[in-house]
């Protein structure tokens, strides 16, 4: 009860009843108890700019785990499954697109703060202002926070391969495209069949191709991050040198050069000096070329991306390797026909290994052995 309490209550009524009229809040009453509550636009615009106002830093830890996992679960899928959550995984095909599309906006938005702190820095009247702003802006709040959530957790070369060889196989299995745009329709997700094929290959060419042009995104991230530290290494450089070189000793030659002049002493002295004629290091033969008139814009058709045999070879090699270390039920039905004789049995500890390849079918017969869940072709003989 005072003149600053009545002043404090008269404003929270007026905001309070602006609120209102605008429909940031809505009044519910029950008898005589009234309920303010938010809509669920407001509520999330709020929400936004409170996160804003807590923490600058765009960090989606884990987000490259986490889409190649939903992928591979993806990729089991087959029309012959019946389990609701084995096919429910399907959509997290829609999930890893929105988890790819926030990981490049994690990228968009180190690239802003990075041209932010440039701005801020090249701003800034003194060195001690600037190099406040470096340490402060870039290296705490940036460096610290962003940088080490993308270059661990997130780094964009960690599980690229692996992601867009998962997409580009999901989209090349007949069975699991069938599977996905049935689970798209089932979830109104799509239309029809037909327009859940077309909605899960839409997805799947997104993630192929956000990753595959993520690198262009982190090679300009690095090459600003370089340009911005080079500046503040120039201007340590040079603030260390600007009292001891040529700038600094004639400065002091001009300010005693005009204490002499103000005195009146050697108002006509003379300089000895000699003239050197100029000389070009340059051939005249090696101008640059005079500027030619800009060529109209030709039709042409779009060239293919370069392709990096390293690259290749190195799919080819993954994939290889993924196709032995997962042995099919064929092979370890070719590797028990060897091993068992027809309408016998035999110990585990009396077969014989001789290769990796006997190894790995020994191993996931042991796992089928194990968990009970035995393929058909398996479990036809054995």
């Amino acid at each position: 009860a005072s003149e600053k309490g009545d002043k404090a209550l008269g404003l929270a009524r007026q905001l309070y009843a602006r609120l209102l009229a605008w429909g940031w809040l809505e009044e519910e009453e029950y008898g005589l108890r009234v309920t303010v509550d938010m809509a669920m636009g407001p509520l999330l615009v709020i929400q936004r700019l409170a996160s804003l106002n807590k923490d600058l830093s765009q960090r989606f830890g884990g987000l490259i785990v986490q889409i190649r996992l939903n992928l591979e679960a993806v990729e089991k899928l087959r029309p012959e499954i019946t389990d609701r959550k084995q096919r429910e995984a399907a959509l997290a095909v829609r999930e890893a697109r929105n988890q790819a599309d926030q990981f490049t906006k994690s990228l968009r938005a180190i690239l802003a703060d990075l041209k932010r702190v440039r701005r801020t820095v090249m701003e800034s009247k003194t060195v001690a202002t600037r190099l406040e702003a470096f340490f402060e802006e870039f290296v705490e709040q940036l460096l610290l926070k962003d940088f080490e959530s993308i270059l661990t957790v997130n780094h964009p070369y960690r599980f690229r391969d692996a992601i867009v060889d998962l997409a580009r196989r999901i989209s090349y299995t007949p069975q699991t495209m069938q599977v996905l745009a049935e689970e798209y329709t089932t979830s109104s997700m799509a239309a029809d069949i037909e327009d859940g094929r077309m909605a899960a290959t839409d997805d799947l060419l997104a993630i192929e191709s956000i990753f595959d042009q993520i690198g262009e995104m982190f090679d300009r991230i690095e090459a600003f991050r370089r340009q911005l530290e080079a500046r503040v290494r120039n201007t340590i450089k040079y603030a260390e040198r600007g009292g001891q070189g040529l700038v600094g000793r004639a400065g002091d030659l001009v300010r005693r050069l005009d204490a002499l002049l103000r005195d009146g002493r050697h108002h006509k002295a003379t300089i000895e000096w000699s003239i050197e004629p100029l000389r070009s290091p340059w051939s005249e033969h090696h101008q640059a070329t005079a500027r030619q008139p800009r060529r109209p814009v030709e039709a042409r058709e779009l060239a293919e991306p370069p392709s990096d045999p390293l690259y290749e070879l190195r799919k080819k090699l993954r994939l290889e390797y993924i196709a032995r270390i997962a042995p099919r039920p064929e092979d370890v039905r070719r590797f028990l026909e060897g091993q068992v004789p027809p309408f016998a049995t035999r110990e585990a500890r009396f077969m014989e290994i001789d290769t990796v390849d006997d190894f790995l079918a020994f191993d996931c017969a042991r796992r089928y052995a194990l968990t009970g869940e035995i393929p058909a072709q398996v479990a036809a003989g054995f």
